[in-house]
């Protein structure tokens, strides 16, 4: 695109790119993390109607949900006790009613080469990640608008 942008070609190609959102769904989003700052944070970020925020405060209670309520997306961190993000994901993916939920992982820590594998199990998922050593709330929601995004169609 070339400057000057009209509010209406901006429109259009934000919408061919997948990053409008659907005004006429509201996407069910799983926030987890031990931290119920961060939590509320990731929350408050998400506006209604287009999103609905359930929250989950460890992994255990994030798969119990997750396999219920059958998210549109999950916003995930690694880092918790007891069940991690690495082993919800496992969980999640070895279930076929969950496997196909996008992830997006929410990481405080840098992610290795490692950490990448060992989150890519199902090839029919991707998983996206964001760092919060650079969140930023614009960047943040066009990573939950890609990730809500057939799978076909996401960029990886």
């Amino acid at each position: 695109m070339q400057k000057p942008i009209s509010r209406t070609h901006l429109q259009a190609s934000l919408s061919g790119l997948g990053l409008q959102p659907d005004e006429q769904k509201t996407h069910t989003i799983l926030v987890v993390d031990d931290d119920s700052k961060a939590v509320e944070v990731i929350a408050a970020f998400l506006p209604t109607p287009a999103y609905a925020v359930v929250r989950a405060y460890g992994g255990a209670e994030a798969i119990t949900l997750a396999q219920r309520l059958r998210p549109d997306l999950i916003l995930l961190d690694l880092m918790m006790p007891q069940v991690n993000g690495f082993e919800v994901v496992e969980v999640l993916q070895r279930n076929p009613a969950t496997a196909h939920i996008a992830i997006l992982v929410v990481a405080a820590k840098t992610i290795t080469a490692m950490d990448r594998a060992a989150l890519s199990n199902n090839p029919d998922q991707v998983i996206n990640i964001v760092e919060k050593s650079v969140f930023c709330q614009v960047r943040f929601i066009a990573e939950v608008r890609r990730a809500l995004l057939p799978t076909k169609s996401r960029n990886p």
